[in-house]
């Protein structure tokens, strides 16, 4: 490549490093660095920010069906119901309970109005459940 390069004048030349005049080296090695002098402020706690609530994840009701209360779905070894809960529910906030032809699921301080009640069609294992 560089043979060619060489043999033919219109390909353009790399350009030569720059280089220093003796004047910019002399005023490189007089000029003192300069120092900014930087003011520690004092730390200012921000309030942590409140986490942005997620959109709750919509299951397929494909091989399944939706109410008003909750949606279902199931494959050949599971059944899949998504409840909508209040705001800020937690796991330990419900009370859930799974008999062999029976389900029921409530918050636990509203036992009285279940969430989801029911018979179930068919018979389930309440220990796999």
């Amino acid at each position: 490549r560089q043979e060619y390069n060489a043999a033919h004048p219109f390909v353009p030349k790399p350009a030569p490093p720059p280089q220093e005049t003796e004047a910019e080296a002399e005023a490189e090695a007089v000029e003192p660095e300069k120092v900014e002098e930087v003011h520690a402020e004092p730390a200012v706690e921000e309030a942590p920010k409140a986490p942005k609530p997620e959109k709750p994840v919509e299951i397929s009701t494909y091989n399944g069906s939706e109410t008003d209360k909750y949606k279902w779905s199931q494959d050949v070894h599971d059944v899949t119901v998504q409840i909508d809960l209040p705001q800020g529910t937690k796991s330990r906030d419900l009370f859930v309970e799974f008999k062999v032809k029976h389900i029921k699921v409530a918050l636990k301080k509203d036992l009285a109005n279940p969430l989801l009640v029911g018979e179930l069609p068919e018979r389930i294992r309440p220990e796999a459940s």
